[in-house]
């Protein structure tokens, strides 16, 4: 297992961008144009999209127990550095200039797509994890906690993945 450095935020969400890349790749969409880690939260600006950030990142107790009250902080440890990772998959879904709703089978395959794209990323990256060697295998504690589709907008559809990591720290030498 490596060791956290100053990089190992970033090295995370890239990794995280190549696994979701690599897991489009399984699907009739394939890999999305335009992808790239994210310095915050992106805006919807680019439809047949992925990609990654960090939103947002924390320090949380681990174990129960007054010694560990949010806040708390103790030069024994107790509490973890958890990162919160957001994969943002889009795909673009044309409307008819006329305003006319669009046709069922459109509909159809555009759902088709994005849920694809998004069962194929989550399925993806559980398996590594299961394997050990998500986020280099260097997290234990990574919690898959939801998939929550976008609304539509500006000509995009797709879906919001978050996964948590527990990152362990490195020495600062104050």
């Amino acid at each position: 297992m490596p060791p956290s450095t100053v990089t190992t935020l970033y090295d995370f969400a890239k990794e995280l961008l190549d696994d979701c890349h690599d897991a489009l790749l399984t699907t009739s969409g394939g890999a999305t144009t335009y992808e790239h880690v994210n310095p915050g939260t992106p805006s919807l600006d680019c439809c047949d999209s992925l990609i990654v950030y960090v939103n947002p990142f924390a320090t949380e107790p681990h174990g129960g127990g007054a010694a560990f009250e949010e806040g708390h902080q103790s030069q024994r440890g107790g509490r973890l550095n958890v990162a919160t990772f957001k994969i943002l998959v889009t795909r673009c879904l044309e409307q008819p200039s006329d305003g006319a709703p669009l046709p069922d089978a459109d509909l159809n395959a555009a759902s088709q797509e994005v849920d694809e794209d998004v069962w194929a990323i989550w399925n993806y990256l559980t398996a590594l994890y299961r394997a050990g060697s998500l986020f280099q295998g260097a997290c234990s504690d990574v919690w898959f906690v939801n998939a929550i589709p976008l609304e539509p907008q500006g000509g995009c559809i797709g879906w919001i993945i978050t996964i948590r990591a527990a990152i362990d720290g490195y020495v600062v030498t104050p």
